[in-house]
């Protein structure tokens, strides 16, 4: 990329530096979401044991995941950490459960309250306890920390 805009006279031209910090951040963004899609799909084929079945449960989470994000960041009244977390999480859960049964021709037999336990407590966690990732946003918890791998409001949710 420097060397198309070296080629440039322009005045306001980027600096190799500019340039080489762009794309230092936007390859950190493609490893982001890159380790964050195989998270989400670790968990659910943990989880589903059919192809299709998974397909069409990753496709739920990933379209409903910024939906959900976007709705807990733009809670305008004055809460807390965990507030926000809970409401991302609600949402995330609702509108994905919602979608996957939907896709899903054996929605009751597949979807059932204990798989959408078990789903959720996985992307809490889905490298294990020990391991610090979680598909959980980092923005959401970087102060209050990850929430426990079984938590207790996940099951409430479902």
């Amino acid at each position: 990329a420097f060397e198309i805009l070296a080629a440039s006279k322009h005045p306001d031209r980027p600096t190799y530096k500019e340039v080489a910090e762009h794309a230092e951040r936007e390859f950190q963004t493609w490893l982001d979401q890159t380790l964050h899609d195989k998270a989400m799909w670790i968990a659910v084929e943990d989880i589903f044991a059919d192809k299709k079945t998974q397909d069409k449960v990753f496709t739920s989470l990933k379209k409903t995941y910024q939906v959900a994000l976007n709705s807990a960041l733009a809670e305008r009244r004055p809460i807390d950490d965990l507030e926000r977390l809970q409401i991302f999480l609600s949402k995330w859960m609702e509108d994905s459960l919602g979608r996957s049964w939907s896709a899903v021709g054996d929605g009751e037999a597949t979807l059932n309250e204990e798989v959408g336990v078990k789903l959720f407590n996985a992307l809490i966690s889905p490298f294990g306890d020990e391991h610090p990732f979680s598909c959980i946003p980092g923005v959401l918890t970087e102060v209050i920390g990850r929430p426990p791998a079984r938590w207790n409001f996940v099951r409430q949710q479902v």
